[in-house]
């Protein structure tokens, strides 16, 4: 009797053995698949991060010529201040030299 006891004991503990093999089986594949997801997240991580890498780098040139055009007013309007200091210059110049040479006739 005892015997038979442990044989169905047996039995049992093997069938139990059993299932947590392919327990074992089952996570060991999901493992392996989270693994290969792990990897094509790291792929897709770093193409996102040199995408932004790029996108920073155009924002910077984008934000270096919209300074220079900001500026582009303040260059003409300081062109436009020498030509009119120029032209003032000029005149009195021709106003002081034609004094000059009415007053020595």
């Amino acid at each position: 009797m005892n015997d038979c006891k442990n044989c169905v004991y047996i039995d049992t503990l093997s069938k139990r053995v059993a299932e947590l093999e392919k327990d074992v089986e089952r996570v060991k594949q999901d493992i392996i698949e989270i693994k290969e997801i792990n990897a094509e997240n790291r792929a897709n991580f770093k193409r996102i991060f040199d995408e932004i890498a790029q996108i920073r780098r155009a924002v910077e040139k984008i934000a270096e010529k919209i300074d220079e055009i900001e500026k582009r007013p303040a260059k003409n309007w300081d062109v436009i201040v020498a030509a009119l200091l120029s032209s003032a210059a000029a005149f009195f110049l021709s106003q002081i030299l034609e004094m000059s040479i009415i007053d020595k006739k």
